[in-house]
């Protein structure tokens, strides 16, 4: 077992090798390892595995972990979840394409993003976790496929299909334009927008 947060922040670390023997990764175990561009581990291992250098579950239905160092990400094609901080700290990374396959987005996904400056919600995405895109700082936009019938986007910000919650907004936005009939801010919708100097929330927001 790899405990919750056990490498994280070794920002000198070049390479990790996890043996056959490994059957439990823990939260954020190997976050802001800036150095680290790849993981390796045994085909023999029986829970997790490597497409294109990123942590998996065996079948990569679940992508688990992107190493910090990475400039550029592919995904396996059967991937639906992307797992809890999967991208944290990956300062390097400009852009993300998602799979359409993709249906849920855990907390704090894309942590720390840093020069990621736009995302695409594909259709098939039916689950957003609060803090997904939290303190991306470059984040300009995040633009939601018209065919989803969870989620949509305004003014570069993500809401709820009805646009009566925002989920997230950039954290790269300088400015915010509400929708008529929003209702409700979402948990850390704001996280990291350090850029926003004022801003009028609608009278109907409770």
């Amino acid at each position: 077992r790899i405990g919750d947060e056990a490498f994280y922040g070794c920002n000198s670390l070049l390479s990790i090798i996890i043996h056959e023997s490994v059957t439990s990764i823990g939260y954020r175990a190997f976050a802001c390892c800036y150095s680290l561009a790849n993981f390796n581990i045994s085909i023999k291992n029986e829970m997790y595995s490597v497409y294109e250098g990123c942590l998996y579950n065996k079948d990569k239905s679940l992508f688990v972990a992107c190493p910090a160092g990475k400039t550029e990400v592919i995904f396996s094609e059967g991937v639906t979840k992307i797992s809890e901080s999967a991208f944290e700290g990956c300062v390097n990374l400009t852009e993300v394409r998602l799979p359409e396959k993709i249906e849920s987005i855990e907390s704090d996904a894309f942590y720390g993003c840093s020069r990621l400056l736009s995302i695409v919600i594909p259709k098939e995405v039916t689950d957003i976790w609060s803090g997904a895109f939290a303190n991306c700082g470059s984040l300009k936009e995040i633009i939601v496929s018209e065919e989803n019938r969870e989620y949509s986007s305004y003014d570069r910000c993500l809401y709820d299909r009805n646009k009566t919650t925002l989920v997230a907004c950039p954290a790269g936005k300088t400015e915010v334009i509400f929708p008529e009939g929003l209702t409700s801010i979402g948990a850390r919708a704001f996280d990291g927008c350090s850029d926003l100097a004022s801003i009028e929330l609608p009278k109907e927001v409770s």
